[in-house]
């Protein structure tokens, strides 16, 4: 009996995902010619599907364990009437890419304060222009400065008297000179349209 870990089979389903199945049991159900033709595919490849058309689990279940007995190969995956199978064969490797200790990353692994790059754009080996995000020792650094140019600001936005300067709460005059009329003009669509009524 064929023994695999968890993580191979998992890496043979990711293999199977884009195989049609190549074997297909009817109604006559599992007969000589049909084990042979099961027989001749796993010779050739190693690594099949077949589909069952019953609808019956109990029969499906049968199936799958008798073709294993007979065949000598392992059912890696039955989802439905869809069952992978797989027997080794000489010359057909098919675990060559599989490496438990060194999986090809599939995640990408940024940086503290790297930006995002686009997946198009990676794939094309370029890269954003953007500089890096803020560290913590840069944002203090920049704090700084602002706080001292702002310390700045503040002097020279005081009165004569010692008093800073406070904005303004009078409203604002409008381009006639009037108070009150802003540049911006409130109300509904059909006052803005025949004027402003006085």
């Amino acid at each position: 009996m064929i023994e695999l870990t968890s993580k191979k089979r998992q890496f043979l389903k990711s293999q199977a995902h884009h195989l049609k199945p190549t074997v297909q049991i009817g109604e006559k159900g599992l007969t000589a010619s049909v084990l042979d033709e099961i027989e001749l595919n796993l010779n050739a490849h190693s690594l099949i599907k077949i589909t069952i058309a019953s609808n019956d689990r109990d029969t499906r279940d049968q199936f799958q364990t008798s073709i294993c007995e007979k065949l000598n190969c392992l059912c890696v995956s039955a989802i439905g009437k869809t069952f992978i199978l797989y027997r080794p064969v000489q010359g057909i490797d098919l675990f060559s890419d599989f490496n438990v200790d060194n999986r090809i990353q599939t995640r990408a692994v940024r940086q503290a304060g790297e930006v995002h790059t686009p997946k198009k754009m990676a794939a094309a080996g370029r890269k954003l222009d953007k500089p890096l995000k803020r560290t913590r020792k840069t944002r203090k650094v920049t704090n700084n400065r602002t706080n001292q140019a702002i310390g700045v600001q503040a002097l020279a936005d005081m009165r004569e008297d010692g008093r800073p300067l406070r904005p303004s709460t009078r409203r604002s005059l409008g381009a006639r000179g009037q108070v009150g009329r802003g540049t911006r003009k409130t109300g509904s669509a059909m006052t803005l349209r025949a004027g402003r009524r006085r």
